[in-house]
């Protein structure tokens, strides 16, 4: 409790002094907050009033108590909408800290809060809570420590620190726990995870367990979710009939359970594998069927979601297949929506809009090449390869081409298949 106290303490721009006053020394909180000595009872209660907690009674405590399990079953079974996450952990904001300084409330309302952290970008601020929660791991149910490791993992990946450890825990902890349910959206958590770590054989059968998962519970939105993320693998893998089989009737899925966001990635996971089968056609009918649905979504918080998520792999895709209409309608669409701070999107706009072809090679090489390695597909990656070696050779420039040839292809083969 004495790191929440200080959390709050902060948060409202408390001094020491301001939240100790009449109650007990300033000395005394340090102490308190070193852990040297506890604070009695009845001075620990009025620093939480004064922090805003009453005093509840077990009747309150399990209202409270139902009503934050109700948003975190929807967490697990995945929300509809950002928005409608949004409007529920907005609703909790005016008892936060009723919420944080209840032992009972205090881990369910934490991990509730940390989502938000993570759906809103806030990564100092769920790095910092994260610190708090952890803490209390091991009063945490079963359930909380799956979802807390699964949030902890997802923050470590913003830090780029090692994330195999906590991996190893998630995995440990969901192969003893098989049997609870939603325990689906763990599983989708290790995919991710494995693919982080390059481990593509664990990521497919980590996809496989969640598929049968979200399938038991009628997870739906699950479903759509997984079939998304294995379409995307097989597409990766270059099996892009097979990838279609799946998505063509997960798109329609995904419009039942009307997940919007689901909805764009299904279609630009269509739009890639339709031209990896050189099937511009049906490429260009589900880019116009992408863009009309951005149009009905125009103004909604979704579409900056939905176009960091999908334009990496749509950038790449048209300009690799030729798709040069296409290309400039993504890169306006972007423009129009302000969609910055992706800094791969950035840097292959930056890199679009370049003309003079011995700037696009000095670009590529100093820009991009590093900027794309994990973020896309390896062939696209070889391609602006041959395309700097055929450059470089054109003009003369030998020992650069080698380079390329041997040591810069090397370390791409390395990075995508070992």
């Amino acid at each position: 409790m004495r790191k929440v106290v200080e959390y709050l303490r902060k948060k409202n721009n408390l001094t020491i002094e301001d939240l100790v006053v009449e109650i007990c020394s300033s000395t005394m909180y340090y102490k308190y907050l070193s852990g040297e000595k506890n604070m009695s009872e009845k001075n620990l209660a009025l620093i939480k009033e004064r922090l805003g907690a009453d005093i509840i009674t077990k009747e309150e405590i399990e209202e409270f108590r139902k009503d934050l399990n109700k948003i975190i079953q929807k967490l697990i079974r995945y929300y509809n909408s950002r928005k409608e996450f949004e409007e529920d952990f907005s609703s909790l904001l005016e008892i936060e800290p009723q919420l944080l300084l209840n032992e009972e409330l205090l881990i369910t309302y934490g991990i509730i809060k940390l989502n938000y952290y993570l759906v809103n970008s806030n990564i100092n601020d769920g790095i910092t809570f994260s610190e708090i929660l952890e803490d209390y791991f091991d009063k945490m149910s079963t359930s909380e420590k799956a979802f807390f490791l699964h949030l902890k993992i997802f923050f470590k990946n913003y830090q780029k620190l090692p994330i195999k450890e906590e991996n190893d825990k998630l995995q440990l902890l969901l192969d003893n726990n098989r049997y609870m349910k939603d325990y689906g959206r763990f599983y989708m958590s290790l995919v991710y995870n494995y693919l982080k770590l390059k481990d593509r054989t664990k990521a497919l059968l980590s996809i496989e367990v969640a598929l049968e998962l979200f399938q038991r519970d009628m997870n739906f939105v699950g479903l759509v979710k997984a079939y998304n993320m294995k379409s995307v693998m097989l597409g990766e893998d270059c099996k892009f009939a097979y990838a279609l089989e799946l998505l063509l009737p997960n798109y329609e899925n995904a419009k039942k359970v009307a997940n919007n966001f689901e909805v764009f990635v299904s279609l630009s996971n269509i739009i890639s594998c339709y031209l990896g089968l050189e099937d511009k056609k049906n490429a260009r009918k589900y880019w116009k069927i992408f863009k009309k649905r951005l149009d009905q979504k125009d103004g909604d918080v979704i579409i900056k979601g939905v176009l960091n998520n999908s334009s990496i792999n749509l950038l790449t895709n048209f300009e690799y297949y030729g798709m040069k209409n296409e290309l400039e309608e993504l890169i306006n669409i972007l423009e129009i929506n302000q969609v910055r701070g992706n800094h791969v999107i950035d840097k292959l706009i930056e890199y679009y809009k370049i003309i003079n072809t011995d700037e696009r090679i000095t670009f590529i090489e100093k820009h991009l090449l590093p900027t794309l390695v994990g973020k896309v597909h390896f062939t696209y990656c070889k391609w602006m390869l041959d395309m700097c070696i055929i450059y470089f050779r054109e003009n003369r420039k030998y020992k650069k081409a080698t380079l390329f040839e041997t040591e810069y292809l090397k370390q791409f083969k390395e990075y995508y298949f070992n």
